[in-house]
């Protein structure tokens, strides 16, 4: 009977350790890579940020994330669509570690973070010599709205910033 017991425990220990694994390592998402796919940014996504890498899209892929970048040799392709030297943000959220990261890429979204991250406090985590990404962390409890500023397709985003601090300072 406690040779049973023993099994079964073994057995939903596992259980539950396969249900921590992030969704994002999934092979039907990664195409292979090592650290998996990337959510594209869009109107209405909203992140708390925790670790914030800066680099090209090419230093992306090359680290391991699943991004589409445009072949060099200039086949054409619907799904691919970023150029190796584009700009980009990869955030991962601080909260939900099952989450993929947020990538953005689109140059309004872009300059808007880069201003608001100026005024916050953050841990520069250094220059990845392997890489060349440049990682950041936020200790701010914030959760950042992306939010478009038209309704047309290629228009840009602006940044909504709501405090989830549970402390408030009294005045």
């Amino acid at each position: 009977m406690i040779e049973v017991m023993m099994m079964m425990s073994i057995l939903f220990l596992v259980q539950m350790t396969k249900a921590a694994t992030t969704r994002w390592l999934q092979m039907t998402l990664t195409e292979g890579n090592q650290k998996g796919a990337v959510d594209w940014l869009q109107a209405g996504v909203s992140i708390n940020p925790g670790t914030i890498y800066y680099g090209t899209a090419k230093q992306f892929e090359d680290d391991g994330y699943n991004i589409p970048l445009i072949p060099i040799a200039g086949e054409k392709s619907s799904s691919e669509f970023l150029m190796h030297t584009a700009m980009c943000i990869l955030i991962l959220d601080k909260l939900d570690t099952v989450r993929r990261p947020l990538l953005v890429y689109q140059k309004t979204a872009r300059d808007a973070w880069t201003k608001w991250m100026m005024d916050q406090p953050f841990e520069d985590l250094g220059l990845d010599k392997k890489t060349g990404l440049r990682a950041l962390r936020m200790d701010e409890d914030v959760d950042v709205h992306f939010v478009k500023i038209g309704k047309k397709k290629f228009d840009g985003f602006k940044l909504k910033i709501v405090d989830t601090s549970p402390f408030t300072e009294d005045a």
